[in-house]
């Protein structure tokens, strides 16, 4: 729905679907963080929120952690730096799990 929006007012889109792809939550070859820090190659890009005090079990539950928020951040950069249009962003998967290596092609 948002992608029509988009088109018909003639603005930039972008699909983040699979951004994170690999990643999510109970991913296989993912784990939460543990004592050791953070790792963005190896950890969960999200984390979970107490849905007890928000708004909505399914609406709320999940939150991008930072390796996440880097991850978006890199694709919007990309966006804006492209011609406008209608984007995907997906992981650089040679950046070896760097949020921050992401790449951007025309949705479908």
């Amino acid at each position: 729905m948002v992608k029509a929006v988009a088109g018909a007012r003639g603005t930039d889109y972008l699909d983040l679907r699979d951004a994170l792809a690999g990643h999510e939550v109970c991913s296989l070859g993912t784990e939460q963080v543990g004592q050791g820090g953070p790792d963005p190659r190896e950890h969960e890009w999200f984390r979970f929120l107490d849905y007890v005090n928000t708004q909505g079990t399914l609406e709320e539950s999940m939150h991008p952690n930072a390796h996440g928020q880097r991850a978006m951040a890199a694709c919007l950069g990309l966006v804006a730096a492209a011609a406008p249009g209608r984007w995907s962003c997906t992981q650089d998967w040679f950046g070896d799990g760097d949020p921050s290596r992401m790449r951007i092609r025309p949705a479908a």
